[in-house]
């Protein structure tokens, strides 16, 4: 039976990420502040998704693969809980963002979060196998 290389993999993966958050003056910007605008929140989002999109880049390469594939189900097993903590991150910024806006003209509504769009990652991962297929069958 092969070793199951996943939870090794997405230790990494996650390490990286945390330290590409650490290396990000506007991450580290964004945290060190208790209010934010709606821009910021953004930003920080979009900063969020570069330092995935890198650690995800940098460990889901040949090298680190069995037979230098990535299989559907060690995608899935890595993307959808590393992308589902990143959309809690973001979702939280936003709430606060948002009560405090809402506080601010007196209104006292909680925010609702979001669901994380598991049908969208999976359909990411997809596209994501066919591609690899494609460039295989090259």
């Amino acid at each position: 039976m092969a070793k199951d290389i996943v939870p090794e993999l997405y230790k990494k993966i996650q390490s990286e990420f945390e330290q590409n958050m650490k290396a990000s003056r506007l991450i580290r910007s964004f945290q060190s502040r208790e209010k934010h605008t709606a821009k910021e929140v953004s930003l920080y989002a979009e900063e969020l998704g570069k330092c995935a999109s890198s650690a995800l880049l940098d460990y889901l390469a040949e090298e680190n693969l069995p037979n230098g594939t990535l299989y559907w189900n060690i995608a899935y097993r890595i993307i959808v809980p590393f992308l589902n903590e990143i959309h809690g991150m973001v979702m939280e910024a936003a709430e606060k963002m948002q009560r405090q806006q809402d506080e601010q003209i007196g209104i006292r509504i909680t925010p609702i979060r979001p669901e994380f769009p598991e049908e969208r990652v999976n359909g990411l991962i997809n596209k994501l196998m066919d591609y690899q297929e494609d460039e295989n069958g090259k």
